[in-house]
């Protein structure tokens, strides 16, 4: 299952095929799609003068970029999860944002018997 708008050229398509007096059904059955999407974009011509696809915007954030970083700046050894209850979220979303953000979990350094190589002879 796509996901994915319909092209502009296949709505403008379609609206024309309305406007030169075939109806929504008939239309839809040439296209081979649904009559409510034909509907749909037949009434927003009509209203708006247009049939292009919508933006998809996606969720807003829960929480302001900028005052979460404040905090961070002011609270640098915080753990993720004081930080999560602090501002009310998940702990796995409290990750995301600030992965969003480019801040990551830095590992300590491997012991030295981790950093040679297989077969190089230790000094």
């Amino acid at each position: 299952m796509s996901t994915r708008a319909y092209s502009k050229d296949l709505r403008e398509k379609v609206i024309k095929s309305i406007e030169s007096g075939k109806t929504q059904v008939e239309a839809s059955k040439v296209f081979s799609l649904n009559i409510s999407t034909v509907n749909r974009w037949y009434k927003r011509y009509r209203k708006e003068g247009h049939c292009d696809a919508r933006k998809n915007l996606g969720a807003k954030s829960r929480i302001d970029n900028a005052l979460l970083e404040q905090h961070i700046s002011n609270n640098p050894n915080i753990r993720l999860k004081d930080l999560a209850v602090e501002f009310g979220m998940a702990v796995s979303s409290m990750h995301y944002c600030l992965k969003r953000l480019g801040y990551s979990y830095k590992k300590k350094r491997s012991p030295m018997w981790n950093l040679v190589k297989k077969g190089v002879l230790n000094i």
